[in-house]
């Protein structure tokens, strides 16, 4: 099994996008509650509800963003 590390790949206004592996996931704030989708850069169609991430790592990403978003705003 590969092992997949959370690294994050952009950070816009207030939108976070973070790779898990080989999927990108995008957090940001909408109307107060973190919000998020996930995509294959490389995919010509591409599902969301069909890309898999680990449930630990999916959390830790969660948080990491969450603090990124957090430190953001209260600037």
């Amino acid at each position: 099994m590969p092992s997949f590390e959370v690294s994050v790949k952009s950070v816009v206004d207030n939108k976070v996008e973070m790779f898990v592996g080989n999927i990108v996931l995008c957090f940001y704030f909408q109307g107060g509650k973190m919000k998020s989708t996930r995509y294959k850069p490389e995919a010509r169609v591409c599902n969301q509800f069909e890309l898999w991430v680990p449930d630990g790592l999916f959390k830790k990403a969660c948080r990491q963003a969450a603090a990124i978003l957090r430190s953001r705003q209260k600037k």
